[in-house]
């Protein structure tokens, strides 16, 4: 059977598996009220609405910063159907699950397209493929009105740009794709620098040539995600790149200064922030046991978030315990408390922080086998995590072998590959920043299906050795 043949069929069964997880497995997994939407549907729907009905981009108008709560390029995918259906909501969210489901088997084919160029192999492109057809860790968030799966899209569609783009064009392209999806999922930017790794070494021996393509894969970048920065700065004279946490009431800094205080000291900031919400007796955290100080400010602190913290008010939907506050009340007590904790254990504790809550992190994020909750999880859950442990040792062993190999014509791509995996995971495990340690599966994704193509090398070598890089007549 001819290899057109053939990846119709790959297509058509990951169309049908979709299908299937939709109409079916939603109801097991994750279970929600509704299928299409979840609690951050809402921040990018209102912007958009917001912004079509008022002329403001803000998730929040009564906040300084919901101008800026919420990158605009998944609200403008939303704002598409939004248009299209009046602003139904009934019909715009299930719309925008059939059409992301619709495009991630679209991605089955970049896939094959992807490989066929990396590897010059059908053979090894449908099987990458048919391995990405039935990938579930993307296909969980198709139904859900969430950037997750239109990032991956573009992502994809940024490496078939680069393979298949006419040459005059090719760097714009991929500047403008890159641009388009970290406007709609920021950990996407990392690799506009990595892509522009590759363009000064493909074109190392000509400045002239580094000059031009450089500005067009910068122009690219500019015209597409440039406008986000210079429109806070210029239209309201914030200098956000991305997103600001406080455009959400339920963010303020006292959430945050807490969220960041128990990153510091274990890997989740799960039971205690649960049971602040519902006015319960709070853990107090080892590692600030070791300290009666450190343990009396601690619940002193939390006492306070309890009873009269607004943004921890704020968290209705999470079973706050009484009603929302409307004044901050000793908010800024709560949030200088916790930031005071924090700068303590930095402090006191700098191998636990830099070094052991890290690598606790990473041992989550590499080996994780259970839900968040874990009474959701059986044995079929934990075997799909395992799989996809399996995926990213195979895929970091098909880097490295790929490396060794005799091909060079493709190399800088695995090489992108690997430092984009290991920077993010080191970053999302370890960084210091406000949206770092925040271990979600979800957040790995990009890393984790760029690393199939690495895996699929492997797998490629393990079948039919290092003499087969012709094109097939299957």
């Amino acid at each position: 059977m001819k290899s057109r043949k053939l990846l119709f069929v790959v297509m058509s069964l990951g169309l049908i598996v979709r299908l299937l997880y939709l109409w079916l497995g939603t109801k097991i997994y994750p279970a929600r009220p509704d299928i299409f939407t979840d609690s951050d549907t809402w921040l990018w729907f209102n912007s958009f609405k917001n912004l079509y009905e008022l002329g403001v981009y803000s998730s929040d108008l009564s906040l300084e910063y919901g101008i800026v709560s919420r990158t605009p390029g998944y609200s403008f995918f939303i704002g598409i159907f939004y248009v299209l259906f009046g602003g139904d909501k009934s019909l715009i969210f299930p719309a925008i699950g059939y059409a992301q489901l619709f495009l991630d088997v679209l991605a089955v084919w970049f896939v094959f397209k992807i490989v066929s160029q990396l590897f010059q192999s059908k053979k090894t492109a449908l099987i990458a493929a048919f391995i990405y057809a039935f990938y579930p860790f993307v296909m969980v968030h198709n139904p859900v009105a969430y950037s997750e799966s239109l990032s991956i899209f573009l992502l994809l569609l940024s490496f078939y740009a680069y393979c298949y783009a006419p040459q005059r064009l090719k760097w714009f392209t991929v500047g403008s794709i890159l641009g388009i999806a970290t406007l709609v999922r920021p950990q996407i930017s990392l690799f506009i620098p990595l892509f522009g790794l590759i363009l000064l070494y493909e074109n190392r021996k000509s400045f002239s040539s580094i000059v031009k393509l450089g500005t067009l894969l910068t122009l690219g970048v500019l015209l597409t995600y440039g406008m986000w920065p210079l429109r806070n700065y210029i239209n309201h004279k914030k200098i956000v790149l991305t997103q600001d946490l406080r455009g959400f009431s339920n963010w303020g800094e006292d959430v945050i200064n807490f969220m960041t205080l128990m990153h510091s000291v274990k890997e989740n900031w799960q039971p205690q922030f649960g049971q602040i919400l519902r006015n319960e007796k709070v853990e107090t955290p080892e590692l600030l046991k070791r300290n009666l100080e450190n343990e009396t400010l601690f619940q002193e602190t939390i006492k306070k978030a309890q009873h009269c913290s607004f943004g921890f008010s704020q968290w209705q939907t999470m079973g706050y315990w009484k009603k929302p506050l409307t004044e901050q009340g000793c908010t800024q007590e709560v949030a200088n408390g916790f930031a005071l904790l924090r700068q303590k254990v930095i402090e006191q504790y700098p191998f636990e922080y830099y070094v052991r809550i890290p690598l606790l992190n990473l041992r989550k994020a590499l080996f994780k086998i259970n839900l968040h909750d874990a009474s959701k999880s059986n044995a079929f859950i934990s075997l799909l995590f395992l799989y996809r442990s399996f995926l990213i040792f195979i895929g970091l062993a098909g880097s490295f072998l790929w490396l060794k190999s005799t091909e060079t014509q493709y190399k800088p791509i695995v090489l992108l590959i690997l430092v984009y995996f290991i920077g993010w995971y080191v970053l999302l495990c370890a960084g210091t920043g406000v949206q770092m340690r925040n271990i979600e599966m979800r957040y790995f994704l990009p890393a984790d299906v760029i690393l199939l193509f690495p895996a699929v090398y492997l797998i490629k070598q393990l079948l039919w050795g290092k003499n087969d890089w012709q094109q097939e007549g299957i």
